[in-house]
């Protein structure tokens, strides 16, 4: 997708936004997670790698790496009460993430303040990744 719409971004001022998780990082929570972690961390390489490609042309690419976020289809209703508290004691912020908290991060490196944001990994999990 990324190589067949590049040629329709705008130069410059073109963004392009990947959704990685914090699975690249950590291999995922539990086991059974193998092919997705590879695919969000081989993601986090496609984000480094495109932007060296485009950032010539005014195009930015980076990505959000979510940590648990539980209203959406992904975990909505699969994570036991237990389960997702056991996640909560991990996160320094104290919750679960929302949609709007991946929609504002989305929202600002889409914006003309993140112009010189290029080939990063912003990472929105409230602290999971190192921890209480």
């Amino acid at each position: 997708m990324t190589v067949a719409i590049s040629p329709l971004l705008r130069r410059p001022g073109g963004r392009i936004i990947n959704i990685s998780s914090i699975a690249a990082y950590t291999g995922g929570s539990k086991a059974g997670n193998l092919a997705y972690a590879a695919a969000k961390s081989g993601l986090h390489g496609l984000t480094f790698s495109t932007a060296r490609e485009l950032s010539s042309q005014g195009i930015t690419v980076n990505a959000i790496a979510p940590g648990i976020i539980l209203d959406t289809d992904f975990f909505g209703g699969k994570l036991s009460s237990d389960r997702i508290n056991q996640t909560i004691a991990q996160v320094p912020a104290g919750r679960t993430g929302t949609p709007e908290d991946i929609a504002y991060a989305a929202g600002f490196l889409a914006s003309p303040e993140a112009s010189y944001i290029n080939g990063e990994i912003l990472n929105v999990n409230g602290g999971w990744l190192f921890g209480k």
